[in-house]
């Protein structure tokens, strides 16, 4: 019997959150808390109105990250988180 891979090594991560399903249901919990929660909702409002590209945008990226396929890339190309963020004013108490 061989050992389960730890969070953080190979896929591990992504399969622990359920794949791609998860990982799309994840981000569309997150924009929904962002959107019904008063003290994120300065962040909402950053997004744009239809926020469909850019709930497609993270989730495909989070499928990367956490050691999954690299659909970011495939559909968007390369990214730089720094300067996709650059035009947005994020001050310390929205750090927090």
């Amino acid at each position: 019997m061989q050992t389960p891979a730890s969070y953080g090594e190979g896929e591990a991560t992504f399969l622990a959150a359920g794949g791609e399903a998860g990982i799309f249901k994840l981000v569309n919990v997150f924009f929904d808390l962002m959107r019904d929660t008063p003290q994120y909702r300065v962040i909402w409002d950053m997004h744009p109105e239809d926020n469909a590209v850019s709930r497609d945008k993270l989730a495909r990226f989070l499928c990367a990250w956490t050691g999954g396929p690299r659909l970011f890339k495939e559909k968007y190309g390369p990214i730089s988180i720094p300067q996709a963020h650059a035009h947005l004013a994020i001050d310390e108490p929205l750090r927090a």
